[in-house]
């Protein structure tokens, strides 16, 4: 059964169980490593893209100065196509690590149903959601970049209220703007934004470990906000059943959502 944003009664998420319970369940179930591990390969990936890309920009700034040392003189075209290389790469992270998050979260969602995670179950759920999750996560990056190029503030408090659209997506099977919605409903009316704010800094204090700190956010990242939204939406008003989950999958199956 779809699980309705206007009937969500989110509660206020326990920072030690949302931090350590999702590597308790890493070790029973361990095929919710298949999507943290791919989301750690594309971040590797476009670290090594990213360095060799650098690289490149620097040797051709050092060739154009005539000189041994590093000098602004690259022609502003190559310099500009230098960017939009790095931030191409850096979106089709983002929207992978998205998905990846989504899958993270179905899986999550038959580990509360039924205690497994049964085969092919967790893919109809999160392909009936894959153009909402991506459409949705475009659209939270570009109402949080207008926030902090606004004032910085804004910017901050949207990014912690909308941290939860992917998995409030994929457990309400709904659209972007529905799952963005939800996320805000979550965050505010759970009185979660202090505890999803804390969340996000001990991520950015995370990434900010040199050589692995951005593997480490591309691993937990996804486990902790799947993990808040699925263990403390309670919508509906309570627990998930296994008939319920059933019959939502079998939704899911039949239609997608629309953006």
């Amino acid at each position: 059964m779809n699980r309705p944003v206007e009937d969500m009664q989110p509660s206020r998420i326990d920072m030690g169980d949302v931090i350590m319970s999702p590597f308790d369940l890493l070790s029973e179930h361990h095929r919710l490593f298949v999507p943290l591990v791919i989301c750690v390969a594309f971040n590797i990936i476009m670290e090594i893209g990213i360095y060799v890309s650098t690289q490149v920009m620097f040797a051709d700034i050092t060739s154009t100065s005539g000189s041994d040392s590093i000098v602004p003189g690259m022609s502003s075209s190559a310099l500009v196509t230098y960017g939009i290389v790095i931030l191409i790469v850096f979106i089709i992270f983002s929207l992978i690590c998205a998905l990846m998050e989504g899958w993270v979260t179905a899986m999550m969602m038959e580990i509360k149903a039924d205690g497994a995670i049964r085969s092919g179950q967790h893919f109809s759920i999160i392909s009936a959601n894959v153009w909402a999750i991506i459409v949705g996560t475009i659209l939270m990056s570009v109402i949080v970049f207008a926030g902090i190029i606004c004032l910085v503030i804004p910017g901050i408090v949207v990014a912690v209220a909308l941290s939860c659209i992917v998995p409030a997506i994929v457990v309400h099977n709904v659209g972007a703007i529905d799952g963005l919605k939800a996320s805000w409903k979550f965050c505010w009316q759970g009185q979660n934004f202090w505890r999803l704010f804390a969340l996000l800094t001990i991520l950015i204090l995370i990434a900010s470990i040199p050589y692995i700190g951005s593997t480490m956010l591309a691993f937990i990242g996804s486990l902790w906000f799947s993990y808040a939204y699925t263990e403390y939406v309670h919508a509906d008003g309570g627990e998930w059943s296994i008939d319920n989950k059933s019959e939502y999958a079998k939704q899911i199956t039949d239609r997608a959502p629309g953006v």
